[in-house]
This record gives C-alpha cells, sequence and structure tokens, in this order.
C-alpha cells in the first residue's frame, strides 16, 4: 500500500515560479484519483488505486517550470501524469496534430480534472511512458551516450520527423497559444507576430540605432511569409526528445510549447545553437580559455548535427530554403532566447559558471546584431 506521504517529493527548484511550487508540493495527492479513472477505462487493468502500486514505481519527474509530473513505472503500462492548475488543452492538442502528421509522439491516454481527499482540484494529462531497450524510462536525446555516429543518425532522424510537424498548415491564428489566456497572443500574419518581439528600447540595448530598428521593420514586410501558419515546435531540439533505442536510433519528440508560426522558426532555432556553438568554440580557441575558469556551456556541449538534420529535412519536405526569410526568423528566435536569460540563472551560482553564462549571452547579442544588419542589407 503507497501512501501519499511516502512519494518522493519534487525537488526544489530556484528558478519555477511560486505557484508551480505550490503546485508540485501538492501534486501527489492528486495522484489516486487519476489511478482510479485509468483503471475505469482499462488502462491499469490490475490497479485499482496506489494501493496496488509499489512506492519505488513512483518517481517525481524533473524538468518544465509550469507543471508537476510523475513516471508511474508498471511494466507494460508505463505512464506519466502531470498536473497543472490551468490544464492540458495546447499540449494534447498539439501532440494529437503531430501523431495525425506520422510524427512518433507519446499518445495522449487521458486529460480532465482531479480532487483530491481534502478537495483541492487541479488539471491533469496521461501520457504514454518512453521505455528504452532495457524497458527502463527512456533518456533525453543530450542524456545518451556520447557516440558522434549515433548523434548524426538522430539529427537525421530530426530533419525526417520536423518535416513531417511542418507537413500541413492550419487556418488557426499565427501566434503563442497557452492554456492561462492571458499568455496566449495570436495575429493575422507572421510578420505581425515577429514585430511583438521588436522592442526599440531593448534593440537600443543591443546597439541598434532607432533607423536601423525601422530599415529591418521595413526588411521584414519585404520577406515573403506563409499566409497560413503550422503547428509549429517552438523548442524542437535533443532535450525534447526521448530515446526509446540507440541502434538503430528510435525516438519520441515531446513537450511542444503551442506555437502556430512559420515552419522556418524551428529551422532557425537551430541554426542559432550551431551558430553559437561555433562562434563559443572560436573564441575559446582564439583567448585560450581554460575550461576550469569558463566552463563548457550547454550549447558547447549539444552533439546536435546541422548538416545531416538539413539534408533530410529538405529532401523530406522538397522545400529551397529561402536565406532572407531565414534570417528573419534567426533574428526573433534569438531575441526571444535572450529575454529567457534569467532562467539560466541560479542563486549561489558560481563565478566560472556565470562568467560562461555571460560570454554566451555576449555572443547572442552580436549575433543578433550581425543578423539584422544582414536582413536589412540583403
Amino acid at each position: 500500500m503507497v501512501r501519499v506521504e511516502e512519494i518522493s517529493r519534487h525537488k526544489v527548484h530556484p528558478n519555477i515560479p511560486s505557484e508551480t511550487q505550490r503546485l508540485r508540493d501538492q501534486s501527489a495527492n492528486w495522484l489516486n484519483p487519476v489511478v482510479k479513472k485509468l483503471h475505469d477505462i482499462g488502462i491499469f487493468k490490475d490497479i485499482k488505486s496506489l494501493d496496488d502500486i509499489q512506492v519505488d514505481s513512483i518517481e517525481p519527474l524533473t524538468g518544465g517550470i509550469k507543471s508537476a509530473a510523475y513516471w508511474i513505472g508498471i511494466p507494460g503500462n508505463e505512464v506519466v501524469i502531470k498536473f497543472d492548475f490551468l490544464g492540458f488543452q495546447v499540449e494534447s492538442e498539439w501532440l494529437r496534430t503531430y501523431e495525425a502528421n506520422g510524427v512518433d509522439v507519446p499518445r495522449v491516454l487521458l486529460t480532465g480534472t482531479s480532487v483530491s481527499e481534502d478537495q483541492s482540484a487541479a488539471q491533469f494529462i496521461v501520457l504514454q511512458g518512453v521505455v528504452d531497450e532495457k524497458k527502463k524510462r527512456a533518456k533525453t536525446g543530450r542524456e545518451v551516450e556520447d557516440n558522434p555516429i549515433f548523434y548524426k543518425e538522430v539529427s537525421r532522424l530530426m530533419g525526417v520527423e520536423l518535416a513531417k510537424i511542418h507537413s500541413t498548415s492550419t487556418a488557426k491564428a499565427f501566434g503563442s497559444y497557452d492554456d492561462n489566456p492571458e499568455k496566449t497572443f495570436t495575429t493575422k500574419t507572421w510578420q505581425e507576430f515577429l514585430k511583438r518581439f521588436l522592442d526599440s528600447e531593448k534593440l537600443t540595448e543591443f546597439g541598434i540605432s532607432a533607423d536601423d530598428v525601422s530599415q529591418l521593420l521595413s526588411a521584414l514586410d519585404r520577406v515573403e511569409f506563409p499566409e497560413q501558419g503550422s503547428y509549429i515546435s517552438g523548442d524542437f531540439a535533443l532535450h525534447n526528445l526521448l530515446i526509446e533505442a540507440v541502434n538503430p536510433p528510435k525516438f519520441k519528440i515531446i513537450d511542444p510549447i503551442g506555437m502556430i508560426g512559420d515552419p522556418y522558426f524551428d529551422i532557425a532555432t537551430l541554426y542559432n545553437s550551431d551558430e553559437l556553438n561555433q562562434r563559443l568554440r572560436e573564441i575559446r580557441i582564439r583567448e585560450n580559455l581554460d575550461v576550469k575558469e569558463y566552463p563548457l556551456t550547454w550549447v558547447e556541449k549539444d552533439p546536435f548535427d546541422l548538416q545531416s538534420f538539413l539534408e533530410a529535412y529538405i529532401k523530406e519536405s522538397g522545400i529551397t530554403i529561402d536565406t532572407r526569410r531565414l534570417i528573419a526568423n534567426q533574428i526573433i528566435a534569438m531575441i526571444r532566447t535572450y529575454d529567457q536569460k534569467n532562467k539560466y540563472i541560479t542563486p549561489n551560482q558560481s563565478a566560472e559558471k556565470q562568467r560562461s553564462i555571460d560570454l554566451q549571452f555576449s555572443i547572442r547579442r552580436e549575433l543578433i546584431k550581425e543578423k539584422i544588419s544582414a536582413l536589412i542589407s540583403s
């Protein structure tokens, strides 16, 4: 029999909102009602409640800043249960759309409301649990062995899968969607959406003049963006893959962030990471930076192979890359990442790690300026 107080709790994360921490502190109380629902619909045939689950089969999951998630490792019936106060309509819609396009994602098994014994309530989503070849909880694409051949093939497969994600357009408005209506904003065109990120005061901090901002806005109007958007990922990268097999590689794609937009935006984020990685390596060699003084950042540890990805994506989608459209999306993707700088900073962070972060973001500023100049002059 599992008592709620026996279930391992989520670790306190310094960068998550207090509301999310409150959610995580309460989340174990909502597990039993969900387990009972899974039994009622036949997913857990022999499991009627938490009483029938061994406590070491329940594991709180890290990652993400807005929900509380648990892995329930019942052999053959592994699931992930996530809780949020607002719901999972966006995540389930995006995953189901991907699945309809032939993309390999965890199946959405159930969504709804869980009410605990003390009458507190939360929204939940139950996803198919993803296991590896040893039937253990699958690791993300950044956690598996350091094997260049493996990552070259994974990157190629990422190109194939992203082309499938982008294969259909939708009449749904361009924009960023969230289960919190206050965080959802939509526009009629992709140009309008991109311009939402072009704050003149912020660009001035990057050394961009008011005249250049005006020219940038005009340059965006000259780019040929699609008239309809696609269900894009917004964060397509190795950390959002769950590796089911290594040889040959097989994975499922997780955690879309809910964007309807230009497919180039997903490609742009991958280009940006690759260019940042190359620039960091050049600076380390040129200035002979000691890794003890400047620890490697996650970008430099990322084994993603852009060339293998790109070749597969172009072959699968049949497109020819429009350089101006790509650069326009790169600019906004970089600004969007720069705006999230605080999530990379934690209390009591070492001076060495802070130096690496500062170096990374100084390069991001330079890349933003270079891309803006390139788009204006193209």
